[in-house]
């Protein structure tokens, strides 16, 4: 069985976030002290001062710079390996989908499921009720290779959210599979 993910994906996507938080952490310490500055800057200041206009200009513009910056880095950097983290999480610790397929094709569309990409892969699968075949997508995590299936092979796959965990090769035939 060839696994996807291994436990290590797990703790560098871990890393990662917590250097995220802490470059957060930092951002976020710098501004208040600057703004605490500010303000204090501001309240000493002699009445009809003609400072007051600038302090206030720049902390606005500082206010709005802070702001553009946690709203890109938090949902870029911090939402995304949280996401990473939650599937991660699911596939080592939750229920998986066991399913045994002929393999169809590789797309080269992008899918985008709880903000992380995804690549696509297409299985043949028997459906029993309906006596037919239909295509199955499952995803496959952007960052990992295609694996090395050819058109018809019999493969056995677990899934997880329609995310390709682990496989295993059993066949080349598509004869077994019906």
């Amino acid at each position: 069985m060839t696994e996807i993910f291994s436990k290590e994906d797990l703790s560098v996507t871990l890393k990662q976030k917590k250097k995220n938080k802490i470059i957060l952490g930092v951002v976020s310490a710098v501004f208040s002290l600057i703004l605490l500055f500010l303000i204090i800057l501001y309240l000493f200041q002699p009445y009809k001062s003609p400072n007051l206009l600038t302090i206030r200009i720049i902390a606005i513009a500082l206010s709005c710079l802070f702001a553009f910056f946690f709203c890109l880095f938090y949902t870029l950097c911090i939402k995304r390996l949280t996401e990473y983290e939650k599937l991660l999480r699911g596939v080592f610790t939750g229920v998986a989908t066991m399913s045994v397929a002929s393999f169809d094709s590789f797309s080269e569309e992008k899918n985008v499921k709880n903000g992380l990409d995804f690549k696509v892969m297409y299985f043949s699968e028997y459906n029993e009720k309906e006596k037919k075949f239909y295509k199955r997508k499952v995803l496959l995590d952007d960052n990992k290779e295609f694996p090395d299936f050819k058109n018809g092979q019999i493969i056995k796959f677990y899934t997880r959210s329609y995310v390709l965990c682990r496989y295993e090769v059993l066949d080349g035939n598509t004869e077994n599979a019906q």
